[in-house]
């Protein structure tokens, strides 16, 4: 009887997978509104009929001056990448992992979170002393 559950809860699911991904297939295939069926573009249309205002620059170019009032965005500076955040979001995962089936895990996550979190500290000290 716990089989037959099992699988009719598989298939269930695959059906529910299946619909989902024909909604979205059928979403992102159709052409968007106010181009022909036929997939030609159609005739673009007059400035006056668009709906949104023209866009006009507003960031003035490096190094020019800025309007009263402005001030440049903060940071300049972009940080450079890292995967210690990563590293430590595995190491909590295991954590979690073990906290449910055994300690090896539990420890083992431990270990890779510590050694995450304190790797991410010392690249955001790195960083501020910059």
């Amino acid at each position: 009887m716990r089989n037959l559950f099992s699988l009719l809860w598989k298939m269930f699911a695959s059906i529910a997978a299946a619909l989902g991904l024909a909604a979205v297939a059928r979403k992102y295939s159709e052409p968007p509104p106010g181009q022909p069926e036929d997939g030609r573009s159609a005739a673009p249309l007059p400035p006056s009929a668009s709906r949104l205002p023209p866009v006009v620059g507003t960031q003035p170019e490096r190094g020019a001056a800025l309007k009263p009032g402005w001030s440049r965005p903060k940071p300049e500076k972009i940080p450079p990448p890292t995967y210690w955040p990563a590293v430590f979001g595995f190491g909590l995962t295991f954590i979690m992992w073990g906290i449910i089936s055994n300690i090896y895990l539990l420890c083992f996550g431990l270990i890779v979170a510590i050694i995450g979190l304190v790797y991410w500290v010392l690249d955001l000290r790195h960083e501020y002393s910059e």
